[in-house]
């Protein structure tokens, strides 16, 4: 008994031994464990830091990035109200632009009309003067012609005259001859006398034929200086309508910023219209 009882006890410490040999074993890998685990927490600890400013830096960004979303965002906003804006704006200067071109259209028709009606006014006005040129030229044309029979009528009353002055002259001549024969036995005074008075008679006739015919050519030189002077009035007339048609044509085409015809733009009398009124004047009134 006793030595089941040594022997229970040298196994009792030979177990304690063995624990406690177990237990250093796992103190010191309990230590060892500590010790690395220390270790491994400064490491993760290291490690962490980065991941802290990392993390740190990914929220900064994650913040820029809302940041920026929600300028990009406001922004987009922003240019889609200002482009709606400008689509009605840019909608609502065409509507100006096409009624103001409307307008502009209405008061160029206006203009071309009351351009029309005025050029028609004034060709009526060039004509009815060209028609008073033309009669006052045919008045000094009649003039002319009644000047000039006046002169033939002259001429074949001094022609008259002249042929009833050499019948004159033919009785004078038997009359002096027979006065002569008679005078010898009158008064030689009274001769004297007669011959002086029939001197005076012709001097007399003489200066009333020179003084028709001067005033005959100063009424056919005063005529012609007339004549000359309607158709330079005549000439200005035409001259002027030409430049108030070139004018006006050019005034248009500046406006509407198109090239109408002169006959649209104006209505004025063309170059033919105006050349048939030349063909009225005569050909001897120009000089």
């Amino acid at each position: 008994m006793q030595l089941e009882l040594e022997s229970e006890r040298a196994k009792v410490k030979d177990l304690k031994n063995s624990v406690e040999r177990k237990k250093q074993r796992l103190q010191s890998q309990v230590t060892a464990h500590e010790s690395q685990t220390s270790v491994l927490k400064d490491e993760l600890e290291q490690e962490r830091l980065p991941c802290r400013e990392m993390m740190n830096e990914i929220d900064q960004i994650q913040l820029q990035k809302l940041k920026l979303t929600w300028h990009y965002e406001h922004e987009r906003d922003q240019v889609s109200r200002l482009k709606s804006k400008h689509e009605l704006l840019r909608s609502g200067v065409k509507s100006l632009k096409d009624v103001m071109n409307e307008k502009e259209r209405s008061r160029d028709m206006e203009k071309v009309t009351e351009c029309r009606s005025q050029r028609q006014l004034e060709r009526e006005r060039d004509d009815q003067n060209m028609k008073m040129h033309e009669n006052e030229l045919e008045i000094h044309r009649l003039t002319q012609r009644v000047l000039d029979l006046k002169d033939k009528v002259s001429e074949t009353r001094e022609r008259e005259m002249e042929a009833t002055r050499e019948l004159q002259q033919e009785k004078l001549r038997s009359t002096h001859q027979r006065v002569d024969s008679e005078a010898s036995e009158e008064d030689p005074d009274h001769w004297n006398i007669y011959k002086s008075q029939l001197k005076g008679k012709r001097l007399r006739c003489f200066k009333i034929r020179m003084i028709q015919r001067l005033y005959g050519k100063y009424l056919r030189a005063d005529s012609y200086r007339k004549a000359l002077v309607y158709q330079k009035k005549y000439l200005l007339l035409l001259l002027g309508g030409f430049q108030d048609c070139e004018q006006t044509t050019l005034a248009l085409i500046a406006r509407m910023g198109v090239y109408p015809s002169l006959r649209t733009c104006s209505e004025g009398p063309g170059p033919a219209d105006r050349s048939r009124h030349l063909g009225v004047l005569p050909g001897w009134w120009w000089p």
